[in-house]
């Protein structure tokens, strides 16, 4: 035998966990508000903070080029993928960092000279002329 009637469902618990929801998202809201704008704060204490013991020069941290920054200044510029460009201030352009520390190593090998007087300046090495004693750094071997 089929039942038949209506049934009066209750939708009060319903609407208070709906309000209830609305608040924590606005609640919610308001705490990002604030998270920001101390992380604001904060990043402006850092700036102020690194401006290094001499009073000379300054790092900065951000994707806008710094304001009337001073040679020697630091700007670690981040990009989208994460990455951050450590960049110098030289007086007039910023240059990159990553740049002068590799110019300065070639340079070191370049200029480099093994203990028979033989220049590295970016040459082959004819792996048939290397011996034991070639190897010899000072007193230390190289392997």
């Amino acid at each position: 035998m089929p039942l038949t009637g209506s049934v009066d469902i209750p939708f009060t618990n319903s609407t208070k966990v709906a309000n209830d929801a609305v608040e924590t998202a606005e609640n919610s809201e308001v705490l990002a508000f604030e998270a920001r704008n101390k992380a604001e704060a904060a990043q402006a204490a850092a700036n102020t903070a690194l401006t290094s013991a001499n009073g000379k020069n300054t790092n900065y941290y951000d994707k806008s080029p710094p304001e009337n920054p001073k040679g020697g200044d630091l700007w670690f510029k981040p990009s989208d993928d994460g990455s951050v460009t450590p960049l110098q201030f030289n007086g007039t352009t910023w240059l990159s960092v990553t740049d002068a520390i590799a110019q300065a190593a070639k340079d070191i090998v370049d200029s480099w000279t093994a203990p028979d007087g033989t220049s590295m300046n970016g040459a082959k090495i004819d792996g048939a002329s290397i011996s034991e004693e070639k190897m010899k750094w000072s007193t230390h071997l190289i392997f």
